[in-house]
């Protein structure tokens, strides 16, 4: 609202650009990276499975985040050379939340009897970490003036494309591909009444729309990313067909596992 004001009247202190910068890292890092990281501690178990994280490091990876963000987001609108200060505190919470799932992998849960190998659910999940720690690199270099003015905003843009779509919309994606079906089994049980076999829902997702998934991820976001910083439109729209098909083969899959919500209807009672 305040960025919508200021095209009016010219009131924020700074440069325009950089408020808007301060505006997507709140609403990226504050928000969404916020959430993500929170649900995280209680969705990454079930998708691997482990078991459940605890302890202090959790409340302090938030208290850092939460600093650093509003930090992060006052220094780019000031100008203020404490921009590297609050970057790093935000780094330091990604290295919290990193190392709680590396605890994740060290207390696994046996899982399912019937779960597919390798799981698709699981290779997204750590793609996207790869892909939160490739952001918070870039983005410690951009706070610390590592490139040049040329370079800067080509950087800039490599390192939206990391943040957003490689880590975030990365992780929804696979945290989604295994909340849906038992979405799906959930309703699937509530129409049977109880009545029938219920739907296994490992076994609901369509695997080659699952592999054309990944593999479009797996090659759409570094492709775009490189096509940000070199500038080139033929990479960027390679990378960007990729992550479109990886989004309709999604979809297209989404859409199949919701097919089975609706079960044959349960036995009417009579009189």
């Amino acid at each position: 609202m305040l960025l919508g004001i200021d095209k009016l009247d010219g009131f924020l202190p700074g440069v325009r650009l950089q408020n808007v910068y301060a505006h997507a890292h709140l609403a990226a890092l504050g928000w969404v990276a916020m959430m993500v990281m929170g649900a995280g501690y209680r969705l990454i178990p079930m998708i691997l499975p482990s078991a459940v994280p605890h302890g202090r490091a959790l409340y302090a990876g938030a208290v850092l985040l939460e600093v650093g963000v509003w930090g992060l987001a006052t220094a780019l609108m000031t100008a203020s050379r404490a921009l590297p200060v609050f970057a790093l505190l935000v780094v330091a919470a990604f290295a919290v939340f990193l190392e709680r799932v590396a605890w994740m992998r060290r207390n696994p849960r046996r899982p399912p009897a019937g779960r597919r190998r390798p799981d698709i659910a699981v290779l997204h999940a750590f793609q996207a970490l790869a892909y939160a720690a490739a952001a918070a690199g870039l983005g410690l270099l951009l706070a610390f003036g590592a490139f040049d003015p040329e370079s800067a905003p080509r950087a800039a843009a490599a390192y939206g494309v990391f943040g957003l779509i490689g880590f975030l919309a990365q992780m929804v994606a696979g945290v989604e591909s295994r909340i849906l079906p038992w979405f799906a089994v959930y309703h699937a049980n509530r129409a049977m009444d109880g009545c029938g076999p219920a739907p296994d829902p490992d076994r609901m997702p369509d695997r080659r729309l699952q592999w054309i998934g990944l593999g479009g991820w797996t090659g759409g976001v570094p492709l775009l990313a490189a096509g940000m910083f070199l500038e080139r439109p033929d990479i960027l729209a390679a990378g960007a067909a990729l992550l479109l098909g990886a989004t309709a083969a999604g979809a297209f899959n989404a859409a199949l596992i919701l097919k089975e919500m609706f079960g044959p209807p349960g036995p009417q009672e009579s009189g």
